[in-house]
């Protein structure tokens, strides 16, 4: 039997497959998305998933629980621009103006610095900052 509750960010595709409403093809989204992201930080995440259903995410809020500790940050002074553009929420334009802006500083010295990066709005800094780190 399952445990009750299924940790989000470790959960493997075999073990997706067995809660209901999710088949190998959700399963290996779910998979890949949090590999994209570096792990998920909220269930809302699950909908950002193409064609997710409202009933499936329903029923997996319960299921699986999420330790935001466990999410893989990006060092924003040290990563290149190619590996800051594959993450889903950055993309090529907001990675090219990250590192141009670090260029400017020599390095950041704080997260909230990011909230300066050209096409960087709230919502997508809110995004994106719990993925990153300075050290």
């Amino acid at each position: 039997p399952l445990p009750a509750h299924l940790n989000l960010n470790k959960t493997d595709s075999a073990t997706l497959v067995r809660l209901k409403g999710i088949g190998s093809i959700l399963a290996h989204k779910i998979v890949a998305q949090r590999k994209a992201l570096g792990g998920f930080i909220n269930h809302n995440q699950l909908l950002e998933i193409y064609k997710f259903p409202d009933t499936t995410f329903a029923y997996l809020k319960d299921k699986l629980f999420i330790n935001p500790s466990e999410i893989r940050k990006i060092n924003i002074n040290t990563a290149t621009e190619a590996e800051l553009a594959i993450h889903p929420y950055i993309g090529e334009k907001m990675a090219k103006n990250i590192v141009l802006l670090r260029s400017g500083f020599k390095n950041y010295e704080n997260i909230s610095q990011l909230r300066q990066v050209p096409l960087m709005n709230e919502e997508k800094y809110r995004k994106i900052a719990v993925y990153c780190t300075i050290q």
